[in-house]
């Protein structure tokens, strides 16, 4: 639906009036994510399948669905890289073979192109994990760029992006006394990925995890690299536990800090 402001004939205050609207998108579906870009928006929708709408808003009072693309998984977020591009996050299938469900133990990105915009493809996809075995004993790994834009952080000058993904597991052991021992293993990274409009390609990892040896100091999500920032040749790393700065083309840690814990 369209909005546009108006002023009430006779009381003179301003308000919201409906200008247009596009129905009957995806019954029974539910929208995971929106994008307008000037006079073009993006839709996510998904139940079982990930489809991907493109809306032409050009003229706003009869907006129309131009095109439509089914592709397993579901996309949480989209960023426009071009008028020919766009680069999505979120999750990839449970089965890929049916390519229904959900897999919450890994971070897909997935790149569309558009330059047909009645006729979007998809490009290349990377499916992310924290740790090289995700059924080893780690519960469900997860990106807060997923659902908060602040963590996503695209840089175009180097055509580079930064996301945090993070897991943990519970693990316990029995010692020659037969005495019971457990502790929890916090995985904290920050995954640099080189874009391109038509390829993704891992370009290194900043490893937080150090920050958090002691289970008894960080509980849940209290130890998440939660945002990063692209400043010159280096990228700034920060969680809970501490603050890294990471030289991009060696990507080797060239300072850190480590904050307090309350």
């Amino acid at each position: 639906v369209t909005f546009k402001l108006e002023a009430d004939a006779k009381t003179g205050d301003t308000q919201l009036v409906e200008q247009g609207r596009v129905d009957g998108i995806a019954y029974n579906e539910t929208i995971w994510s929106t994008r307008f870009v000037g006079e073009r928006a993006y839709i996510v929708t998904f139940q079982n399948m990930d489809p991907l709408w493109t809306i032409d808003l050009s003229n706003p009072e009869n907006p129309r669905i131009m095109g439509e693309l089914e592709v397993p998984g579901v996309s949480t977020y989209i960023h426009p890289l071009s008028d020919n591009a766009i680069l999505t996050i979120g999750l990839g299938p449970a089965d890929e073979e049916t390519g229904l469900g959900l897999d919450w133990s890994h971070t897909r990105l997935s790149l569309f192109n558009v330059t047909n915009f009645s006729d979007p493809q998809l490009g290349d996809v990377l499916s992310l994990t924290p740790v090289i075995d995700p059924e080893d004993g780690w519960t469900w790994a997860w990106s807060e760029a997923t659902w908060e834009h602040k963590a996503f952080q695209y840089w175009a000058p180097k055509g580079m992006l930064a996301i945090p993904i993070n897991t943990y597991r519970y693990d316990y052991w029995y010692d020659s006394d037969d005495k019971y021992h457990y502790e929890y293993q916090w995985v904290s990274k920050l995954i640099i990925v080189n874009i391109t409009e038509d390829s993704l390609e891992i370009h290194g990892e900043i490893d937080h995890s150090g920050f958090y040896d002691d289970s008894g100091q960080r509980w849940w999500n209290s130890y998440n690299i939660r945002r990063s920032i692209f400043m010159g040749d280096y990228v700034y790393a920060i969680s809970h536990g501490g603050v890294t700065a990471t030289n991009l083309d060696t990507m080797e840690e060239t300072a850190s800090v480590e904050l307090p814990t309350p």
